[in-house]
């Protein structure tokens, strides 16, 4: 299992060659969605700015296996023996907490159908996160739908999978995911409170996600690093200073990589392991960014950009990250 980034002109060329083993793509621009991509392969678009790599940039997942091509409803999907990639594009009814409910209600029985029961990774991408709907915070009611979705289908808190929730333009919720037979293993950051048991200050329904998740699929260890961000405990810190708050959140990622190490055995994984995409809530913060990033990374670290909202108003970037290895020494899974 991959994925790779691809500007246009990079995917362009690729378009004439074969769709060998690919799960599917995410589209992140906000130009408007050119024609279908690929009659069978599942594709998701994204109502946001690149920060680098030109107006769009085409996240592309494959397999090590052959995938057939399904759809199920609303949800365009791709099923290996081992993985299902699949997403959806949701117009909100009846608001957004039946809407989230609704969307995870239907990747559930999907699951459960295919007998893939284990999500591995999630992203949510939500129209206007931090706005307030009748006097709730817009983020907060989508949690509201995830939490009485999982808790229906009878899934603990404790084993929620890694997952991001950023905000976006437009006026559907996007969602794209992996899952697989063979359950992950959550991790947690010792430096935050896990985000399921988060105090009411944030809402009366947790964020139903861990930090981490490590995998094994398809012959390879795979470390899922959530969406991070400069909160210690459960508080935001750094208001206001987007280069404080990059230095904060890699040493929260630095943390979820100790504790990958701790439960791995064989495997040391670094900073420089990891591909990173950052979401930033302002685009002139990109050259401070990519600047601090120089500074406390590989001069040849992978990260990718885009301008999104995060969940939090004061959090001006959020980082989520993924390292592969060979799992041949892991005593973990």
């Amino acid at each position: 299992m991959e994925n790779l980034y691809l500007n246009a002109q990079d995917f362009a060329a690729r378009q004439a060659q074969p769709y060998d083993n690919v799960l599917g793509l995410v589209r992140f621009s906000d130009r408007p969605d050119p024609s279908p991509l690929h009659p069978d392969i599942p594709v998701l678009h994204v109502p946001a700015k690149p920060l680098d790599g030109g107006d769009e940039v085409y996240n592309i997942w494959r397999s090590a296996d052959p995938p057939s091509y399904r759809r199920q409803d609303a949800i365009s999907y791709s099923i290996t023996e081992s993985l299902l990639w699949g997403c959806l594009s949701l117009s909100e009814t009846g608001g957004l907490t039946q809407t989230a409910r609704f969307a995870y209600d239907e990747i559930l029985k999907l699951l459960a159908r295919q007998g893939m029961p284990h999500f591995y990774r999630i992203w949510h991408y939500i129209p206007d996160i931090n706005q307030s709907e009748n006097g709730t915070e817009r983020y907060r009611l989508f949690n509201q739908g995830r939490q009485a979705a999982l808790q229906g289908a009878g899934l603990l808190a404790r084993h929620s999978a890694a997952a991001s929730a950023v905000g976006i333009g437009g006026a559907a919720l996007c969602m794209n995911f992996l899952a697989g037979k063979r359950p992950p293993l959550p991790i947690e950051n010792p430096r935050q409170v896990s985000a399921y048991r988060y105090p009411p200050r944030y809402g009366a329904s947790p964020p139903l996600f861990s930090r981490a998740s490590l995998v094994r699929a398809e012959g390879q260890s795979t470390l899922f690093i959530s969406g991070t961000a400069s909160i210690a405990g459960h508080l935001s810190l750094h208001a206001g200073d987007v280069r404080a708050q990059t230095r904060e959140t890699l040493a929260n990622i630095g943390a979820l990589l100790d504790e990958a190490n701790r439960l791995v055995g064989g495997k040391r994984l670094k900073l420089a392991d990891l591909e990173f995409k950052a979401y930033l809530r302002h685009v002139d913060d990109a050259a401070l960014v990519a600047d601090e990033l120089r500074g406390l990374l590989d001069a040849a670290a992978r990260v990718r950009m885009v301008q999104a909202a995060i969940c939090r108003l004061e959090l001006l970037v959020e980082i989520e990250a993924v390292a592969r290895w060979d799992p041949a020494d892991d005593t973990a899974l």
